[in-house]
């Protein structure tokens, strides 16, 4: 680009808009589209794959041009979005009419993956989170907010690790971060710089302040959290800026406590599938599993609650009585079949906040805000609610009235073009639609007239959207029409032409319908205005209707699949009797085999030995599982489960390389490894598939071994530690805490038969010969391996084996003079020339 003053006065005005937002694509409303010029232009026909042209030339340059229709531009924004940019929309908002040169043009919105709040933009399951980081001092204050909803939070820690495991916690979309401070490097790719005077602890004080309409913040529990205050205020900051409208649905600011969730870092929660599996879909997940919610809100809070489990005995007891009591008073089904008639309230109410839901978003709120007093009675059992979900299951019959009063049946997708109010709400909007609709019996009458002075048969008056109104007569007949005809177009068999009677008709028709338009769309805001001081009502009736919704699909779980509440200890210990894995048991059906876990403080540890594809991941995956759907409410798969006090789950399961990152798959290993033994606590589940497999043996053992003993005897957490290196299975000989388990295989003619049953005790073979050959390798591959394995197995020696010398077993120490002790130690060296027969 070069400079403005050599460019037409409409890319001058482009450029002084793209100035203030050089890092997004600027979508410049020209007619029926937005265009994109110079760079902006040649990335986006790049990225959807649209047609790349030009618009003359500025500068001496040719200038690069690319646009979509505006129509159709949320499809394209959608993609963008997607893809992690930033859109601006720049709308025309002055009068063609009066304005000399370009028509002036305002931005209007600011698109960024992490403030969404259109559902063109967002999956609807999917929570679109901003946050903010920001360090000041030893501290690093964070804050979050997930825009469509309302949900506004802040903490604040003592070092970037908890930072990070907080923000991989909430998965934000953007991490918004001053512009002298780095993001955390596995955040880097959705980090946003934004000015470092937006987190000045006084801006952001007086800010936040303004905004909830408070003096102080002691209210919401953050007023010692400076750096919090912050990041609060920094990101209060950009919502603003991004959003350009009322954000009276962020209502109240959150400073949850650090102890009450149970901990789970990203590469857990990836390694469980509890919300994502490997592939990134939800699919063969603990949600889908758990996910039998009718509403979009339950939906998105599953994630929430699976992704950030309870501590509180007390918080946890009252989801399950909860699921309890329904399953003892009432029917689940009726529930559910009311809940699926509710929309997505949430959202819904958070657009009608900021003035920007559409006619539809109306319309299923009454049908939403209908089924109200029918949930409510079939709920309505002492005791079977916490009142904080009751007392909000409200009527809004003068919200509802409002709306199907005001709101036709089926609107018009947007207010724009009209054909949103009903007839009959407005005298003055029905005047002017009569007005622009009654031209039948007037154009009638002016082609009765214009016949008879005419003499012309075949004339008629027409209407078409591109010509208006017209007079249109047969080419034969043309030449005789009167001299104050004016031609209005020429086609192969006919001519059109107009008078001054029809101009005028057309000028006040076009007139009122604009009129009737623009009375629509003041009507319109009229009523979201009317509903807005209810937005703080309504968010906590979507709030217990999402609560109740997961609590309805416990209950509904719990009852197709037998399962069984869990019994919170204040003793170290889980207790399992017969787990089945949520995901895989519905799976395999029949064929599952169920397993006991026994974990406690005296045997804390157990290793596992077994094949490959003998169950030791599975099962492993099933114990940190089901200890996390004890953690949110729900019911176990499980004849009967005891679970004590848990702060945190870690895993380290299966290998795989970070090539973006330069690490290799062992040094992926080692990392996870690290931030085990570092992070875990007395009261941590962990569990690892495999440590030291990925360098050579004797090192890869060394370290199992050295971690093994370092998780037991120091930070003595719930281990289950599954392994290849039988040499562990001798740590139980000397560490009572220390236990080996093992799942069975069998060998009938040649073939291996997995039976995915726990036992006491070490395995005596891995069958790794014996998997490869189902795999697939070739017989002879396995034959000559079977010849090196006999080989290794005859000359075995490793670090912890009792390595017992032969010669030492033939001596009687006890019978042993000095001189003769002297003696077989100087021929031990030489072990060659050692013969002890005199001995």
């Amino acid at each position: 680009m070069t400079e403005t003053v050599q460019h037409t006065p409409m890319i001058q005005q482009y450029l002084s808009l793209k100035e203030g937002h050089p890092n997004a694509l600027l979508f410049y409303r020209l007619g029926d589209f937005y265009e994109l010029f110079f760079d902006d232009a040649v990335e986006i026909a790049r990225l959807l794959d649209i047609t790349l042209t030009k618009r003359g030339k500025s500068g001496g340059k040719e200038i690069p041009m690319a646009g979509v229709p505006h129509h159709a531009a949320e499809n394209y924004i959608a993609r963008l979005v997607k893809l992690g940019k930033h859109v601006v929309i720049c709308e025309q908002v002055g009068d063609p009419k009066t304005s000399k040169g370009p028509v002036e043009r305002q931005v209007t919105r600011l698109i960024t993956p992490g403030t969404l709040t259109d559902d063109a933009y967002l999956e609807p399951s999917d929570a679109s989170v901003v946050a903010t980081l920001f360090k000041k001092g030893s501290l690093y204050g964070i804050a979050w907010c997930e825009c469509a909803s309302g949900r506004f939070s802040v903490s604040s820690v003592n070092s970037l690790n908890h930072a990070v495991e907080i923000l991989q916690q909430i998965q934000p979309k953007e991490l918004l971060c001053p512009e002298d401070q780095q993001p955390p490097e596995v955040l880097n790719s959705i980090g946003t710089y934004r000015s470092k005077w937006d987190f000045h602890y006084d801006r952001a004080y007086e800010r936040l302040c303004q905004h909830f309409g408070t003096q102080s913040l002691h209210a919401f529990g953050c007023e010692d959290m400076p750096q919090a205050i912050s990041a609060a205020g920094a990101l209060l900051a950009y919502l603003q800026f991004t959003l350009k409208t009322n954000l009276a649905h962020i209502n109240t600011l959150n400073a949850p406590a650090l102890d009450q969730n149970l901990i789970i870092d990203h590469a857990t929660a990836q390694h469980l599938a509890l919300t994502r599996n490997s592939q990134g879909t939800r699919s063969f997940t603990l949600w889908s599993e758990l996910n039998h919610c009718q509403t979009i809100m339950g939906q998105r809070r599953l994630e929430q609650w699976i992704l950030n489990p309870l501590r509180d005995p007390e918080a946890i007891q009252e989801r399950t009585q909860m699921v309890a009591r329904l399953l003892d008073s009432v029917r689940i089904e009726p529930i559910q079949t009311l809940l699926s008639n509710i929309h997505d309230i949430e959202r819904i109410t958070s657009r009608i906040s900021m003035l920007n839901a559409k006619p539809g978003d109306l319309i299923a709120l009454a049908s939403s805000l209908r089924s109200m007093p029918s949930l409510r009675s079939h709920v309505n059992i002492p005791g079977a609610l916490p009142e904080r979900i009751s007392i909000n299951l409200h009527d809004y019959p003068l919200i509802t009235q409002l709306i199907e009063s005001a709101i036709q049946p089926e609107p018009a997708p947007i207010i724009r073009d009209g054909g949103v109010i009903r007839d009959g709400y407005d005298t003055q909007l029905d005047t002017l639609r009569q007005s622009s609709h009654a031209s039948g019996d007037y154009l009638l009458k002016l082609e009765a007239q214009e016949k008879e002075n005419t003499q012309l048969s075949s004339l008629k008056v027409s209407f078409n959207k591109v010509h208006g109104y017209f007079i249109e007569v047969s080419a034969t007949q043309a030449k005789q029409v009167p001299s104050h005809y004016k031609p209005k177009q020429i086609l192969k068999h006919t001519q059109r032409f107009t008078i001054e009677a029809l101009e005028r008709f057309e000028q006040n028709v076009s007139h009122a319908g604009m009129k009737a338009i623009e009375r629509e769309k003041q009507l319109y805001l009229q009523i979201l205005t009317q509903i807005q001081p209810e937005v703080a009502k309504l968010q906590k009736t979507a709030s217990a209707i999402a609560s109740l919704d997961i609590i309805t699909a416990f209950a509904y779980y719990a009852q197709i699949h037998n399962a069984q509440p869990a019994i919170l200890t204040k003793d170290i210990g889980i207790e399992i009797y017969s787990g089945k894995h949520p995901v895989v048991a519905p799976l395999r059906k029949d064929k599952y085999v169920s397993n006991h876990t026994h974990l406690s403080h005296m045997q804390r540890m157990h290793i596992i030995t077994g094949p490959n594809m003998g169950g030791k991941s599975t099962y492993m995956r099933q114990v940190a599982t089901l200890v996390i759907m004890a953690h949110i409410g729900s019911y176990l798969p499980c004849a009967q489960a005891k679970i004590g006090p848990i702060d945190r789950i870690f895993t380290r399961i299966g290998s795989g390389d970070d090539v973006t990152g330069g690490r290799s798959t062992f040094m992926v290993e080692m990392s996870e490894t690290a931030h085990i033994l570092n992070h875990a606590t007395a009261q941590s589940l962990v569990i690892i598939d495999e440590i030291g497999r990925g360098t050579s043996t004797f090192d890869g053992l060394s370290l199992a071994h050295s971690c093994c003993l370092y998780l037991a005897q120091h930070t003595q957490c719930l281990t289950l530690f599954a392994t290849h290196f039988f040499e562990l299975t001798q740590l139980s000989k000397n560490h009572p805490y220390i236990c080996n388990y093992h799942f069975s295989a069998a060998e009938h003619h040649d073939e291996l038969v997995f039976l995915y049953q726990l036992k006491p005790g070490a395995a005596t073979k891995s069958y790794g010969l014996a998997v490869a050959k189902l795999s697939g390798i070739p017989q002879t591959v396995i034959d000559q391996a079977n010849i090196v394995l006999k080989q290794l197995e005859a000359n075995k020696a490793t670090p912890t084996q009792n390595t017992s010398n032969p010669i030492l077993d033939q001596v009687n120490l006890d019978k042993t003079s000095p001189k003769q002790a002297l003696k077989i130690l100087h021929l031990l060296k030489q072990p060659s020339l050692l013969s002890c027969d005199e001995y």
